[in-house]
């Protein structure tokens, strides 16, 4: 139980930790729900941490690609990008 919760502890962390980074990027965040948070006017957005993020998402971007296209049998296609790209590509170039 206490590891749960410890688990759970830090990935409350780490959620806090992108919040605060997304506003000192000058990025409203607001909670929608327990994992969904909308990032400005334009985005929902849903943080996951921890375990739960498969590292393959990691691994497949191994050559510094700027996004990571993804998709499964009978599945949507998903693209994954660095914060930092995404930042810099659609927020601070968007002015």
């Amino acid at each position: 139980m206490t590891r749960n919760l410890t688990k759970t502890t830090n990935n409350k962390v780490r959620e806090k930790e992108l919040v605060a980074y997304l506003e000192e990027c000058g990025i409203p965040v607001e909670k929608v729900s327990d994992e969904v948070y909308k990032l400005g006017s334009m985005w929902d957005a849903e943080i996951a941490c921890g375990n739960c993020v498969p590292e393959f998402l990691y691994t497949a971007r191994k050559s510094n690609e700027e996004l990571l296209c993804a998709k499964r049998d009978r599945k949507r296609w998903v693209v994954v990008m660095d914060l930092d790209w995404f930042l810099k590509s659609f927020v601070v170039g968007s002015d």
